[in-house]
């Protein structure tokens, strides 16, 4: 094995970012997939709210553009934490997953109602910021 090859780094990156992955396409692919098996399992991830789901060429996602957007962030941001090509920040992890937070609780303390442009990114920042606390985290033995 090369030098600085982590192999718990690697079994790290792989367990978050692959069932992640897994997650968006089933998220994506879902309205073509005869795969009614899977609706439990998305149904415990996701309210599902048709009027906040991505509306694709082929129907809606199967969770709300958030999560579907979250779950990508988190299979990227496995795969370039992991890489090397960036050296993840914990703080700056935590500053990405600030504004979910702060969209969710204004929306559910307010009349405010985010958009579906909006939950994608937020989603997408969200889960980027988790992969590198969790993957920075362990980068820093």
């Amino acid at each position: 094995m090369s030098p600085g090859f982590d192999r718990g780094r690697l079994i790290l990156a792989l367990l978050l970012g692959v069932p992640s992955l897994l997650l968006f396409l089933l998220s994506v692919f879902r309205p073509v997939l005869p795969l009614e098996g899977t609706d439990p399992l998305l149904s415990a991830l996701c309210h599902r709210q048709p009027d906040r789901c991505l509306s694709l060429p082929w129907g809606s996602s199967a969770l709300c553009s958030r999560c579907t957007a979250f779950w990508l962030g988190l299979a990227a941001g496995s795969a370039v934490t992991y890489s090397g090509r960036f050296r993840p920040v914990f703080w700056t992890g935590l500053t990405l997953m600030l504004p979910l937070i702060a969209d969710g609780l204004l929306q559910l303390h307010t009349y405010y109602e985010s958009s579906n442009p909006l939950r994608v990114v937020t989603g997408l920042a969200a889960g980027l910021g988790i992969s590198i606390v969790i993957l920075g985290k362990q980068s820093r033995r």
